[in-house]
């Protein structure tokens, strides 16, 4: 279990601190209080391979091009994550306008935009085992990464996106792999009404789509269903078929019904029941008041709520026991309000 972390000149953040991280973390705080960069360091932080999680965490904020180039609070300041629990690791990073020679080959060779860059990170963990990695990037935040140097401690991690990540199809496909179908069916079917199954059929352009099937036998893309269901089903998907230690989710009550949300609080906390540790961003209060609702003693003494704030580019933070979310509900009603 990952129980703390160190950022110093990540986006907004020049410095900041997270201690006693909990198996249940949640991060809440306004708009640019940094809680989608605290994940982004966490999963750099603690998986392998260090280069793909760049990618990841550089391409998943693609609403600008060449985003690599603003990862970075000082651009020409290197930034360092460190992380420490189960495993201690120090990653450098720095920016570099242009790539090395076979990362521009690669990101040429894969006909990518230009102009190129590259962002490099040292690994050292706690055994003095050391990695340096590679991540070039085209200006349209595609990525290539290469590495040098054996393994070094990592926890198995994830970072969802409910709006983003692997399509439903391949999700899907890992579940009925797995012989989980019958467990996501009943999931799905107390979210949607007089659905009688789901079928992995083709479209009219003969590509793989998942459908729903409802009782008369008509079949409609799940994609026709909704944002909400279609993260609801994301995310239940996912948490179904994975196996890793570490799960960083992004606001997973987006686009969601109450009834949905509620779905949602069951099948996070029964995945922290299995031993997987959560941290997840959430503005939602129906999400929190869900998670509480149904927790047991247990439960609440896995879980930790984090207010984050960044003030004058200093992430501060304060957090609140399990039980102690409870007593403060107002307050954090008032907070996320």
């Amino acid at each position: 279990m990952i129980k703390g972390l160190e950022i110093s000149g990540i986006r907004g953040i020049k410095k900041g601190r997270l201690d006693n991280l909990a198996p249940f973390t949640i991060l809440v705080g306004p708009n640019g209080a940094g809680k989608s960069t605290v994940l982004d360091t966490l999963l750099i932080g603690s998986c392998q391979p260090v280069g793909d999680a760049v990618g990841r965490a550089v391409s998943r904020r693609s609403l600008s091009a060449h985003t690599a180039r603003d990862f970075f609070y000082a651009r020409d300041t290197p930034a360092k994550i460190s992380v420490w629990g189960t495993v201690e690791r120090t990653c450098e990073l720095t920016w570099q306008a242009q790539p090395d020679q076979s990362i521009r080959e690669r990101l040429e060779y894969q006909k990518k935009w230009y102009p190129f860059s590259q962002i490099s990170c040292n690994v050292v963990d706690q055994k003095s085992k050391s990695q340096s990695s590679r991540t070039g990037f085209g200006n349209d935040n595609s990525y290539v990464y290469e590495y040098d140097g054996g393994p070094v401690e990592y926890v198995s991690t994830r970072l969802l996106d409910t709006t983003q990540d692997l399509p439903l199809d391949r999700l899907y496909s890992d579940l009925v792999q797995q012989g989980r179908r019958r467990e996501m069916k009943k999931m799905l079917q107390e979210v949607i009404p007089h659905l009688d199954d789901i079928e992995l059929l083709t479209d009219e352009n003969n590509r793989p789509s998942l459908f729903l099937v409802d009782e008369n036998e008509k079949a409609v893309p799940m994609a026709l269903a909704g944002d909400g269901l279609v993260g609801f089903a994301r995310l239940g998907f996912t948490l179904l078929t994975r196996s890793e230690k570490l799960m960083l989710i992004e606001e997973p009550e987006v686009h969601q019904h109450p009834a949905c949300i509620e779905k949602t609080a069951i099948a996070l906390r029964n995945a922290v029941r299995q031993g997987m540790q959560m941290v997840l961003t959430t503005h939602s209060l129906d999400l929190i008041d869900y998670l509480l609702d149904g927790a047991n003693e247990d439960d609440l003494g896995k879980m930790k709520l984090f207010k984050l704030v960044l003030k004058d580019n200093e992430l501060l933070s304060s957090y609140l026991d399990g039980p102690e979310i409870k007593q403060e509900r107002q307050t954090i009603e008032e907070e996320l309000r």
